[in-house]
């Protein structure tokens, strides 16, 4: 299956990340960055993927009924967008999305979210390992420079800045 764009995954994009209680963050625009490139998917009609933490304690802000584990509401999944749930920060663990991902031939991979220092890493690392052509949307979106280091060259995925937002 050729695809102009890659599958984009939005990962972990809920309410819970827009509270200061989750930890300080260097990107404070990355929510409208990616509702932007959310956008340009859709608009190209593109294959749009999102992941949801939920998490296995219920004290965490990431635990099923609390308000924080909903999407925020501006990059919340349309109809027909498809949505993983995960319960550790790589989307690939337990989760099926390898398998949804395969079942339709899909091959290219963009990832975008907050915490790329987390989850967004876990899970573009296990994408190139797995043999997804994939690319990670860097800074200035990621809280952290840790995806744009040397040491990321190491991983099978690419960490260059991003051509789909030129």
């Amino acid at each position: 299956m050729q695809q102009e764009l890659p599958t984009l995954i939005v990962i972990d994009m809920q309410k819970c990340m827009a509270n200061p209680a989750a930890g300080a963050r260097n990107n404070p625009q990355a929510e409208k960055n990616i509702a932007a490139l959310l956008k340009a998917w859709r608009g190209a009609g593109a294959p749009v993927v999102h992941l949801r933490h939920i998490s296995r304690h219920a004290a965490s802000m990431f635990a099923p009924g609390q308000a924080g584990a909903q999407f925020q509401d501006a990059l919340a999944p349309l109809a027909g967008e498809h949505i993983v749930e995960k319960n550790v920060p790589d989307g690939f663990v337990n989760s099926g999305l390898e398998r949804w991902l395969r079942v339709r031939g899909i091959t290219r991979l963009l990832i975008a979210g907050v915490s790329t220092n987390n989850s967004v890493e876990a899970s573009a690392r296990s994408a190139g390992n797995l043999g997804f052509d994939t690319e990670v949307l860097p800074t200035p979106l990621s809280p952290l420079p840790a995806l744009t280091t040397p040491a990321c060259s190491a991983a099978p995925t690419r960490c260059t800045p991003c051509r789909w937002l030129t």
